[in-house]
């Protein structure tokens, strides 16, 4: 588990002063005991002095046991010593594992604050990540909303080009049947002309009255005309002044300017 180290860490320091606190308790008792020991015995050799005790033993076992008191007590005060020494030493190793301890209680306050901070950075790392995943959300939605409209308009340029080639087809068709028509019209424009120029040679070599003359050709062109109007519809008129009028006529329609291209080809379907 993340950030359990520094736990385990201050667990061991604690068990250590712990075990370091408990010989330092042991070696204070013992102190104490051994206080307690010479006070009782130094109480016990001044009650002896004062009754007078001594006075009926021998000095020799009074001599002894003064030596062996004085030994105790040299020894008792040896021990003293040690422990003295034992406890400045146990109390410079307390002081420093007191200073240890301070000093991890204040990495552990600086850890705690470091991580309240990394928690705040956290949270507001997990609020911007939702933030963004909403906007990248509504980007999602967008965009499959303008590949619908795209599709859509792709479907219906797709109809309005079949439709613009299918409608090219039939006007090119249309454009071709008229040219066809038109130069049939024509023909038979310069055909009935020539009659006409015909008839009007053939009536002059003839001689007859002015008024006459005109009759036979306004009779026979406008025959010719009515016939072709019957035969194609309505067709272009040609004019009575005379010869000098005898030209073919210009097709009122644009259509006539294209006669000499040939019929229009049918627009090719779009790839």
């Amino acid at each position: 588990m993340p950030g359990a180290g520094w736990r385990r860490h201050v667990r061991a320091e604690l068990q250590r002063r712990e075990r370091r606190a408990r010989g330092l308790r042991l070696l204070l008792e013992r102190h104490e005991k051994l206080y307690g020991r010479l006070d009782a015995l130094q109480t016990l050799l001044a009650a002896a002095e004062e009754e007078g005790q001594w006075s009926c033993r021998p000095p020799q076992e009074v001599a002894s046991v003064r030596v062996q008191q004085e030994m105790e007590l040299i020894e008792l005060r040896k021990e003293r010593e040690e422990l003295h020494q034992r406890v400045a030493l146990l109390t410079d190793i307390l002081r420093e594992v007191e200073a240890e301890n301070k000093e991890q209680r204040a990495k552990t306050r600086r850890l705690a604050q470091d991580l309240a901070a990394l928690t705040r950075r956290h949270e507001e790392a997990q609020c911007q990540a939702w933030a963004l995943s909403q906007e990248a959300e509504g980007l999602r939605r967008e965009l499959a909303e303008a590949q619908g409209l795209m599709q859509e308009a792709r479907r219906k340029r797709e109809e309005l080009e079949v439709r613009w080639v299918r409608e090219k087809a039939l006007e090119a068709g249309r454009l071709n049947q008229a040219n066809e028509q038109h130069d049939r019209y024509q023909r038979r424009v310069r055909r009935l002309q020539e009659k006409l120029q015909e008839a009007r040679e053939a009536a002059g070599m003839i001689p007859r009255p002015a008024a006459a003359e005109s009759s036979p050709s306004d009779s026979t062109f406008s025959t010719s005309c009515e016939e072709t109007s019957a035969e194609g519809g309505s067709s272009p008129k040609v004019s009575e002044a005379g010869p000098a009028e005898s030209s073919p006529p210009r097709a009122s329609s644009p259509l006539g300017q294209r006669t000499a291209a040939g019929p229009i080809p049918e627009a090719a379907p779009a790839p």
